[in-house]
Parts: C-alpha cells; structure tokens; sequence
C-alpha cells in the first residue's frame, strides 16, 4: 500500500514528465494534465508522435526534456509503461506514478529492484490538493472508510 509519505516526496519538488495525455481531450491523462497545470506544477507531455497537445508542446522521451523532472506521471500501457520506467530509471528519475490500470508485475517489480519512490493504485488527482470535483468526494468517501495513505 502506499504511504503518505511516498506520496509527499512525490509532490515535493513539482516538475514531472507525464505520459498519457491524448489527441482526444476526453482521455484521462488530459484531466491529469490540466488539473496539474492548474494547481501549479510544471508538467512536460510525453508522446511518442504528437509536437503539441493541450496547447503545450510535446517530448518523444526523457532525453528530449528540457529539464531534468522529479518525478514521472504513467498512464498508458502497462506494456509501455515497463520501457519507460527503465528509462525514467536510466535518467535518475526516482519519484514513478503509476496511475490505476498502468501498472503491471513487471513494472512494479522494476520499480522495487531499482529502490524508486512508487505510488501505484491511487489516482493522482484524489491527493493533488485542494482536491477539486468528483475527486474530492471520492477523497472524503476513502477518509471516512480509512482508505488513504497512512
């Protein structure tokens, strides 16, 4: 499970990479970016094809960056999110993300062998504070069933 403490250190320095942000605006890794942005934080889109999504150019890979990031956003995948890890872990990336339906053995595996910081089963908008819209009910409903990062 995750601790709250993983999750602080996740959000200590705010520049992350984000992977999953679509040409179709309705995908959730376009609500992790907008809401993100808006509450402050630096967020570069990785993608492996597009040059502008959400009115913010895109980077193909980490190597692309024009600043070294905190941390890494992942909401693709699990196939590709494995890649990408390791390339996360080739830069010294140690903060990973891994938001529901991203993770896999494998990459959850990698991330323990490599000592990274990883948040896996929680989505990132129910702990990007103030928790706004939807997210901010489902926050209230898992602190009154106890369901937060302790």
């Amino acid at each position: 499970m995750t601790s709250k403490q993983a999750v602080d250190q996740f959000f200590a320095k705010p520049v992350f990479a984000l992977a999953g942000v679509s040409r179709s605006k309705a995908k959730f890794g376009n609500s992790i970016y907008q809401e993100l942005t808006q509450h402050g934080f630096k967020v570069y889109i990785l993608h492996p094809e597009a040059t502008m999504l959400e009115g913010a150019p895109c980077y193909p890979n980490l190597s692309a960056l024009p600043e070294k990031v905190h941390g890494l956003i992942v909401n693709i995948n699990p196939l590709k999110a494995l890649p990408l890890v390791q390339e996360a872990v080739n830069h010294g990336i140690q903060n990973i993300w891994l938001q529901q339906g991203s993770e896999s053995p494998a990459v959850l595996k990698l991330c323990q062998e490599k000592g990274l910081n990883t948040i896996s089963r929680e989505c990132i908008l129910m702990h990007t504070q103030p928790v706004k819209s939807i997210h901010g009910f489902h926050r209230w409903v898992m602190k009154v069933f106890n369901q937060l990062p302790k």
